[in-house]
């Protein structure tokens, strides 16, 4: 279901270990009972159920001793799985071979039905139940092939050892023959499951892994990125507000300087507007490095902040400014407002310090697919062929800007003519509008 993790569980070697001790001492608890039911109800004394016992009680202390663990390292488990699958089978033919070999008088007269049951009981209830946790464990830790060669061997092992030491006729020959064959059959199909489980839930480990490192390094990538992008912002914003500021108070203390001697009352106009402006530059340099975001938005919303950044500039500048927006712009999100307004004020910071622009018009334009923001100016404008417009600060910072919402920026200037600002954003499908 959607919204579900999923949890992918691994068995560690010394988790193998711990689950095969325990089917080994389950194996040595059901010989245990099956020689006790055996010699009180039909009074069997066959020696191959005591090797039985005995068998899972040293394979038990086998796998108990930590220190031969370590002597042997990767050769233990395999050890003890081989120990596991060829005693079994050969207590399995040594205990058919008492029961043939010395057979009872109650053998003698049915042995037909006596080996057909005791083959049901030794090769069906015994062998499979004590190959199934070996075969489990192989089908765990190695391939298919692996697999395959399991089922087979001991199939072909238990065939052999049978048909060279067994006294069976023809007639429970066959029998034996098709119960290991049945046998082979689910040990088959049990072993092939589990690898193959086994086989995908190690391909979703793996994956997983894959996957983790792939986020590792998206994370370093994005970390090294938001970076670079943190540093190309606190540069567009300490140009928006100090490097202008100091052009501007650069440019009075220059005209002071040669106006000094011949028209001191003006100088001494020029330093006062020089103080201010610098004044001014200090509180926006403030502002820029406590937030490095437009307060005005988050306090009085979108349009109005542009016609607070209009008055703003014909109060200080002592140019004419126009507004023309929409009603409302309720869609855009605040990382695409403060764009906007950044853009906007750059443009018109551009259009009073470097264009000595006389009037400065704004609009806001809004469709159902678009948002338009275009800043018109009659200042001395530029020839667009002749200037590499991506090598000024102001123009190549407002062009990141826009390319941070994936909206579209185009000036278009001619000399003598003007200029014109013009930045346009795609509205995302779903996006609500008040149209």
């Amino acid at each position: 279901m959607a919204g579900e993790r999923t949890k992918i569980i691994t068995l560690s070697a010394d988790n193998l270990l711990t689950i095969f001790h325990i089917a080994t001492i389950s194996r040595f608890v059901m010989a245990l009972i099956f020689y006790l039911v055996l010699t009180t109800t039909v009074g069997e004394q066959n020696p191959g159920r005591l090797l039985a016992i005995f068998d899972a009680v040293l394979l038990a202390i086998y796998l108990s001793v930590d220190p031969l663990r370590r002597l042997l390292g990767d050769r233990y488990m395999p050890i003890a799985l081989t120990w596991a699958v060829i005693t079994p089978l050969l207590i399995s033919s040594y205990t058919m071979y008492h029961f043939f070999s010395t057979p009872t008088p109650a053998q003698l007269q049915d042995p037909i039905e006596q080996v057909a049951n005791f083959v049901v009981l030794s090769n069906i209830a015994q062998t499979l139940a004590v190959l199934l946790i070996p075969l489990l464990i192989v089908s765990w830790r190695y391939t298919r092939q692996r697999v395959i060669q399991f089922c087979l061997g001991t199939s072909v092992l238990d065939i052999a050892v049978i048909i060279l030491f067994v006294p069976l006729n023809e007639a429970n020959l066959a029998v034996a023959l098709s119960l290991i064959g049945f046998r082979l059959v689910i040990l088959g199909l049990v072993g092939l499951m589990v690898n193959l489980l086994v086989t995908v839930q190690r391909a979703q480990a793996q994956a997983l892994h894959d996957a983790n490192a792939r986020l590792r390094d998206y994370a370093a990538t994005r970390e090294q990125l938001i970076t670079s992008q943190e540093r190309n912002r606190l540069a567009r914003e300490l140009h928006d507000t100090l490097a202008h500021t100091l052009a501007a108070a650069t440019v009075q203390l220059e005209a002071v300087q040669v106006i000094w001697n011949t028209q001191p009352e003006r100088a001494k106009q020029l330093v006062e507007e020089s103080a201010v402006t610098m004044r001014s530059g200090l509180q926006d340099t403030r502002r820029a490095l406590q937030a490095l975001r437009a307060e005005t938005l988050e306090s009085i919303g979108f349009l109005a902040s542009i016609h607070l950044l209009a008055e703003s500039i014909q109060a200080r500048y002592k140019v004419k400014t126009t507004v023309e927006t929409a009603d409302d712009v309720v869609w855009l999100t605040q990382e695409q407002e403060h764009v906007f307004y950044r853009v906007a004020q750059e443009a018109l910071l551009n259009s009073t310090q470097h264009a000595q622009a006389q009037h400065i018009s704004i609009k806001i334009e809004e469709t159902r697919e678009k948002l338009c923001l275009i800043v018109i100016d009659d200042g001395n404008g530029f020839d667009p062929s002749a200037v590499d417009v991506s090598a000024h600060f102001g123009v190549q910072g407002m062009r990141e800007r826009a390319a941070m919402i994936g909206a579209e920026l185009n000036v278009s200037s001619r000399v003598g003519q003007g200029t014109q600002v013009e930045m346009l954003l795609n509205r995302e499908p779903g996006e609500n509008s008040h149209l």
